[in-house]
């Protein structure tokens, strides 16, 4: 009996997107690189007096604004911080190893 076509893009999918997965999180902090260097020059240049700084920390992006919270624990102490917003980019160009993957195990002929 002859194999299905359908079965046989099953079969390398099931094969190319655990690998092509692994790959793109292997190589995350590079390939994020270019998007917060991006806005990093547009968040500072647009709203200078907004944020401070936009940093990488491994996958993640930390933006730090100048805003100035204030803080107060049950037992009364106030404080004093900077509000600090952590992203994680690989959340929106998930598709790049989809993609990646179903194209591989996609057959030529």
């Amino acid at each position: 009996m002859e194999m299905s076509p359908i079965r046989g893009l099953g079969l390398r999918a099931v094969l190319w997107l655990p690998l092509s997965f692994f790959i793109w999180f292997a190589f995350a902090s590079p390939l994020v690189w270019p998007v917060v260097q991006m806005a990093k020059l547009g968040l500072l240049s647009i709203w200078p007096n907004l944020f401070s700084d936009v940093v990488q920390n491994g996958h993640n992006m930390e933006v730090t604004t100048r805003l100035l919270v204030n803080q107060v624990a049950p037992d009364g102490r106030s404080g004093i911080g900077e509000l600090v917003l952590v992203q994680n980019p690989l959340l929106y160009g998930y598709s790049l190893p989809l993609f990646s993957g179903l194209a591989m195990a996609t057959p030529i002929t």
